[in-house]
């Protein structure tokens, strides 16, 4: 990762991973859900869902669920999830979860930028842990 300070993007992607990648693993869930790979909105739709794929002119903010935390840039978080920092943060997360990070790094340098999105990564994953976890208790799951 370069040391330029993390975009709103990059931010969203990362607030909204844990939250996209628990959807996916509840029962009955579409496992591509947001997934951009296999997206089935038309052309004409994509606007109105936030794509990040196309131009902002036009571009509608995307409609999240309510328990989410609020997107800054209104992008579709299927976009932002696999932006190329965002999936390396979320690689060197598990490493740094399993006190493996230096290996992760491969005797590259620790950068702030990098610092910092592994501070947001497992602050988001935090909260979605404990809202699984008062959903579960709630029966709300």
């Amino acid at each position: 990762m370069d040391q330029h300070e993390a975009k709103p993007f990059l931010i969203d992607g990362l607030r909204l991973l844990p939250w996209v990648h628990s959807k996916r693993r509840e029962k009955d869930a579409d496992p591509n859900f947001l997934d951009c790979s296999k997206c089935l909105a038309r052309d004409e739709q994509k606007p109105l869902l936030g794509c990040g794929w196309i131009s902002a002119e036009g571009r509608s903010r995307f409609v999240q669920p309510s328990a989410w935390p609020e997107s800054d840039t209104g992008i579709c978080p299927g976009y932002l999830i696999q932006l190329p920092q965002a999936l390396q943060t979320a690689r060197m997360y598990g490493w740094r979860k399993d006190g493996e990070l230096a290996n992760g790094l491969c005797g590259h340098p620790m950068t702030p930028l990098l610092r910092d999105c592994l501070d947001i990564l497992a602050g988001a994953v935090t909260e979605c842990e404990c809202h699984m976890l008062r959903s579960a208790a709630d029966g709300n799951r």
